[in-house]
């Protein structure tokens, strides 16, 4: 679907195949890929805490005033 439309249907193995129209390849370009790797760097540094997002360190300011 787009802006409410169908746009493409048919059975999942020809929909979900290459090669994707000009929307599927800006949707699938916009998945993150993770860091294969993130949970040695971890176990590395094992008494380094992430401080988290700056988001939530102004939520837990500006709500969870203690």
């Amino acid at each position: 679907m787009y802006q409410g439309k169908v746009v493409e249907q048919g059975l999942k193995t020809e929909v979900l195949s290459p090669p994707f129209p000009g929307l599927y390849q800006l949707l699938l370009s916009s998945v993150p890929e993770m860091d294969p790797d993130w949970l040695t760097d971890l176990l590395k540094n094992p008494g380094r805490r992430s401080g988290g997002s700056r988001k939530f360190a102004f939520l837990k300011h500006h709500l969870w005033k203690s």
